[in-house]
């Protein structure tokens, strides 16, 4: 282990790159983890508890105090170090300093990329939990939520009495892909697309769209992380999409667009 992952530090240029669905918990609240890089360690970052909502947006460069936490050995994952317990208390100890256009960065994200999911899981000396992936010959679909009434999307991630439910799409958007090892089928948690199925429900379709999937002219990286307690089991936290004659007109399809 070296000194960067044993030691606490502050980070002083972590890219904001996307965030997933919020969960609630009695000791942070609801709360968020982020990914996001470093130019300067060349490296992919996860950090929690960020409170949702927060209005740290994809780009957004922060200097973070970072400590390594209990009961997660990702070698990624890192705490906001902050003076309290609560993601309230973890985002008034970051400090925005700074915006950057995520287009600038792709060629940086195409040369990380894993050949597979099967090689992040298995990397020397320390097995990655994010990764981006070149994907091929994709394919989409949605899949439905149980319990779920979509006619009650009322709000985005609300709830309607203090306490109570939280509002989610009953729509799972899922896609289809290959990489050197094979094919996988995964689910996409980028907060962007969450709150487009809340909000557009009766838009749902146009997701594909908004995402460049459908136009034959972009390519595409997938920034995908694994779960604590199922290392095995990769979610997609983050697309990004190019155009192939031109690699400056990034899609970022983010929080800002969804409303």
């Amino acid at each position: 282990m070296n000194s960067l992952q044993a030691e606490p530090f502050v980070l002083n240029d972590f890219i904001m790159l996307g965030r997933t669905e919020p969960v609630p918990s009695t000791k942070h609240g609801l709360s968020i983890c982020a990914a996001g890089y470093s130019p300067t360690h060349r490296k992919l970052f996860r950090i929690y508890p960020l409170p949702f909502p927060n209005y740290i947006k994809a780009g957004t460069v922060c200097r973070i105090p970072l400590m390594r936490p209990k009961g997660d050995n990702r070698v990624e994952s890192w705490r906001i170090k902050a003076e309290g317990e609560t993601a309230q208390d973890a985002l008034a100890a970051i400090t925005e300093i700074d915006c950057v256009e995520l287009s600038k960065y792709f060629d940086v994200f195409k040369s990380m990329a894993m050949p597979s999911i099967h090689e992040a899981n298995n990397a020397k000396p320390d097995k990655l939990s994010l990764a981006f992936i070149e994907p091929k010959g994709m394919a989409w679909e949605f899949g439905r939520r149980e319990n779920v009434d979509p006619a009650e999307q009322m709000t985005l991630w609300d709830r309607v009495d203090p306490g109570g439910e939280l509002h989610k799409s009953d729509l799972l958007p899922y896609l289809h892909f290959e990489d050197e090892d094979g094919k996988h089928r995964l689910q996409i948690k980028e907060w962007g697309c969450v709150q487009w199925l809340v909000k557009q429900r009766e838009n749902a379709g146009q997701l594909w769209d908004n995402l460049r999937f459908t136009d034959p002219d972009y390519r595409h990286l997938l920034l995908v992380g694994n779960q604590n307690n199922q290392r095995t089991s990769w979610l997609i936290i983050k697309t990004f999409s190019v155009r192939k004659t031109n690699q400056q007109s990034l899609n970022f399809f983010g929080e800002e667009q969804a409303a």
